[in-house]
């Protein structure tokens, strides 16, 4: 595609980078059903120049894939194009850090390419992607969006969001909202259970509009521990274990309180400075006491 090339091509004066890190879509373009995630995260330092979208080393791709989503019947890409190491937190962009203009280049983009794309259906696991697309879908007076909430489960008061995209036409694509299926890394068991139920019902509602098959409980038949069982799973659920204990006991914990597969985890993609930080953290909290 003629546009995709030229968005490289303006990203890198920019971004001052190469093609380092760059995301590629996957898929079919002229497929009824459009995936947009958030940014590729993970270990950047032996990152390809082009990354593919539906990377099926990654966690998350592996997930859309067991529900039954394929290349065959979707076309994805992800809002912000670079792959960045790691996601900032829960609830804040990963590119918070970019520049403005580069920012606005990737978010123009990427509203461009969801408007072009033919799809009656669309698919957002994205906090980030779903509140830009709804701005950009506001300012087009041929475009009127009508959003819907479903609830999915009132006793947990799980919903869906969905929007209803009408051209003069008339109904020209429905857009479904769910988490992100990496949002399990920062859950507890009950919002583990909780963002899988609401991951299904979005996929279910999706594949069954186009007539596709696919597993109706996938998500929530994951078992927890199944989110560490590769080294590129961030053990996020674990690490917050280890700090409300030290919260509740009200000191540093020693290395030797760790489980080992954690301390591998963290000296792999945190880097020798975790550990680092740790031992010298509590020298310093040591300090006090002993000259005491």
């Amino acid at each position: 595609m003629h546009m995709l090339l030229q968005f490289y091509k303006d990203d890198a004066p920019i971004s001052n980078r190469n093609n380092n890190r760059f995301g590629i879509p996957s898929g079919r373009v002229d497929a009824e059903l459009i995936i947009i995630l958030h940014c590729q995260t993970g270990d950047t330092s032996a990152a390809a120049d082009f990354q593919p979208f539906w990377d099926t080393t990654s966690y998350t791709i592996r997930t859309l894939e067991a529900k039954g989503h394929d290349t065959d019947i979707l076309f994805g890409y992800d809002w912000h194009w670079r792959k960045e190491k790691t996601c900032i937190g829960r609830g804040e962009c990963s590119t918070a850090k970019w520049p403005q203009a580069l920012k606005s280049l990737h978010d123009g983009f990427s509203s461009s390419l969801f408007t072009i794309l033919p799809a009656r259906f669309a698919f957002f696991g994205s906090a980030c992607a779903r509140k830009h697309v709804r701005n950009f879908l506001d300012t087009l007076s041929a475009v009127q969006r009508r959003s819907l909430s479903i609830l999915i489960s009132p006793s947990a008061g799980i919903q869906l969001e969905l929007d209803l995209v009408f051209t003069d036409r008339g109904l020209r694509r429905i857009i479904i909202y769910a988490h992100h299926p990496s949002a399990t890394y920062f859950e507890d068991p009950k919002g583990l259970q909780q963002s899988s139920l609401q991951l299904d019902a979005a996929s279910n509602f999706i594949l069954w509009l186009l007539g596709k098959p696919h597993d109706p409980v996938a998500f929530q038949r994951r078992k927890f521990a199944s989110l560490f069982s590769h080294f590129n799973a961030a053990p996020i659920p674990e690490m917050r274990l280890y700090v409300a204990l030290e919260k509740k006991e009200k000191r540093i914990l020693y290395l030797t309180e760790y489980r080992p597969q954690f301390l591998i985890w963290a000296k792999k993609f945190l880097g020798e400075e975790y550990i680092i930080g740790r031992i010298r953290k509590r020298n310093q909290l040591r300090k006090p006491v002993q000259t005491k």
